[in-house]
C-alpha cells in the first residue's frame, strides 16, 4: 500500500511553492494501469506488465484544489488491453512517455490510495479510476497553510501549467522575494514557541513566543526532492524564557499574493533543532535545524 513519486520532478513544485527558484512543475498528465508489484522508482519498467494503453488526463481531471486536497473529479475509464490483476496505475507527463508516479490501487474500503472499480483486467473491457486525491497536510503539528498546499497539490494536479508553476508565477513562500516587484523586501519571520501545538499553522498559539527572527539570507529553505531543510543557521536573542515546543515560519501577505506559514515540532532527533533546548530571555540562541518533508 503506498505511493512512489519519482521526487526530483515532484520536488519541483515543492520548490516553486517555497522559493522563486522557477523550476518546470512536473504534473500527472497520462495514466496507465500495470499489473505486477509496484517498483521502487517509476521510472523502473521491468518486472510489470501494462494492462492498459497510456490515457491522457485533460485539465479537470481533479478538482481545483482545496485545503491541500485535490479529489478526482469524476470516474478515468481505461480500456484493458490485456487480462491480468491491475495492482498499481502509473501517471506520466509531458508527452507521456516520462514517469511521474506510481499509485498502488485497491477496491472501495480497501484503504489504499487509489480505488478501482475492479481489480480483475480483461482485455476489452472497462476499468475505472474511481478516486485519488493528492494531498498535503495544512493541519497537524508539521503542516503549511493551504496557499503553499494547494500550489504544491494544483501543479501535480495539471491545474497549473507546467510552464508557470502557480497562479503566482512561483508562491516563493518562504523567500524574501516581492513576486511584484522582482526584488528580495518581504519579511519572513521565524517564531519559536511553548505550549500546545496549534491544529494548524494559521491558528494563534495559545503559549508564549519564546524567540523570533526575520531571516538572514534571501532564503529560508533549500529543496532537494521532496524535503525542505534550513539554509543558514538563524540566531536571536530569546524574549522570553522556556521550553519551545514548536516552530513556525511566515510571510505576510502582499499585493495579490496570499500569506504563507509553516510549523513544525522541536525535536531532540530530527526535524527542528536549536543549538540550546531552553530559551533564556536576552540570551542568544540559534536555529540550527528545520526541515520538512512533504508527503502526497
Amino acid at each position: 500500500m503506498g505511493a512512489t513519486f519519482n521526487p526530483t520532478l515532484a520536488g519541483n513544485a515543492v520548490a516553486n511553492a517555497l522559493s522563486p527558484v522557477g523550476l518546470t512543475g512536473y504534473n500527472a498528465s497520462y495514466a496507465q494501469l500495470f499489473s505486477g508489484a509496484r517498483p521502487a522508482d517509476p521510472t523502473i519498467t521491468s518486472g510489470i506488465t501494462a494492462l492498459s494503453a497510456v490515457k491522457t488526463l485533460p485539465v479537470g481531471t481533479w478538482l481545483v484544489a482545496s485545503n491541500g486536497v485535490a479529489a478526482l473529479a469524476a470516474p478515468v475509464g481505461f480500456t484493458a488491453t490485456a487480462t491480468g490483476t491491475v495492482s498499481f496505475v502509473r501517471f506520466y507527463y509531458g508527452s507521456g512517455t516520462g514517469p511521474f508516479l506510481d499509485v498502488d490501487v485497491g477496491l472501495l474500503a480497501s484503504g489504499e490510495k487509489a480505488i478501482v472499480s475492479t481489480l480483475s483486467a480483461v482485455s476489452g473491457e472497462t476499468v475505472s479510476l474511481t478516486d485519488l486525491r493528492f494531498r498535503v497536510a495544512t493541519s497537524g503539528d508539521t503542516c503549511v497553510s493551504p496557499s503553499v498546499a494547494n500550489e504544491i497539490i494544483n501543479t501535480w494536479a495539471k491545474n497549473i501549467s507546467a510552464t508557470v508553476a502557480n497562479g503566482f508565477g512561483h508562491l516563493a513562500g518562504f523567500s524574501k522575494y516581492n513576486l511584484a516587484t522582482a526584488s528580495n523586501d518581504r519579511t519572513v519571520t521565524v517564531e519559536a514557541w511553548d505550549g500546545p501545538i496549534p491544529a494548524n499553522s494559521t491558528v494563534t498559539p495559545a503559549g508564549t513566543k519564546l524567540w523570533s527572527k526575520s531571516i538572514s539570507g534571501n532564503e529560508l529553505f533549500a529543496t532537494s526532492g521532496m524535503s525542505a531543510a534550513l539554509i543558514t543557521n538563524q540566531t536571536a536573542n530569546a524574549i522570553a524564557s522556556g521550553t519551545p515546543t514548536f516552530v513556525r515560519a511566515t510571510k505576510a501577505a502582499y499585493d495579490v499574493i496570499p500569506a504563507t506559514s509553516m510549523q513544525a515540532p522541536v525535536s531532540a532527533l530530527n526535524g527542528v533543532q536549536f543549538a540550546k533546548a531552553e530559551m533564556v530571555s536576552g540570551v542568544s540562541n540559534t536555529l540550527t535545524n528545520f526541515t520538512v518533508t512533504f508527503q502526497a
